[in-house]
């Protein structure tokens, strides 16, 4: 008689590692963006820390202004130790530079050295509401995105 219970354990094993992937992948790990910020598409969070120029994901609690959506998605554009200069017509991050629209005021930004723990933020759209107008962002705070379409 052939013992059958390696193959139940294996089988139930199997099953309850796909039914708790299913559940994950269904649980905030993906984002639909619809702005034109950055591109609009499906983002899906990877677990992977944020690098410069990788997509985020963030709150907009972390600012306490009235106005921002409860989620952010921006590309990481500054690191700790890049040079923020700020000039009449704009900001410059690490050589990169990202003009002001509609002579928005900034609120949060100073020129200098971005400190530990702090990222700059932008979006791809001229027209952006990012960094440049509600200042660093907290590292910690940040959850790292891939495109979807992109994988």
């Amino acid at each position: 008689m052939i013992n059958r219970r390696p193959l139940y354990f294996i089988g139930i094993t199997l099953f309850v590692f796909f039914l708790l992937f299913a559940i994950a992948e269904s649980v905030d790990l993906f984002f639909v963006n619809d702005s034109p910020s950055v591109a609009v598409g499906v983002y899906r969070r990877s677990f992977r820390k944020p690098q410069k120029n990788d997509y985020v994901i963030f709150s907009g609690e972390v600012f306490n202004t009235a106005g921002l959506p409860a989620q952010i998605i921006k590309k990481i554009k500054g690191m700790p130790g890049d040079i923020i200069v700020i000039d009449k017509k704009g900001v410059s991050v690490a050589g990169e530079y990202f003009p002001f629209y509609d002579k928005v005021k900034i609120r949060h930004l100073t020129p200098g050295t971005i400190p530990e723990g702090m990222v700059f933020v932008a979006g791809e759209h001229e027209k952006s509401l990012d960094s440049r107008y509600f200042g660093l962002v907290p590292y910690e705070k940040m959850k790292r995105l891939r495109r979807k379409d992109r994988e």
